[in-house]
């Protein structure tokens, strides 16, 4: 299950399971994106609106996959 809780005003934190991390591969320079996802672009964003999540991967001059502490 994902916990959400208030860490300072205007701000939230995600717990992501511990199974969720491993199967996904992600760690603590995982960077994610929370999208809308929306049929209309003019519909409102509800509590029943979908959410797609997308890892943000940066990339280096090589072609590579960079993390944030890589020094490559």
């Amino acid at each position: 299950m994902v916990k959400i809780q208030s860490a300072k005003k205007g701000q939230y934190r995600i717990g992501i399971p511990k199974e969720i991390i491993e199967l996904t591969g992600w760690d603590e320079n995982t960077e994610l994106h929370f999208i809308p996802f929306l049929v209309n672009p003019l519909d409102p964003i509800t509590p029943d609106t979908p959410i797609l999540i997308k890892k943000i991967s940066k990339v280096g001059i090589s072609g590579d996959e960079q993390h944030e502490n890589n020094s490559t």
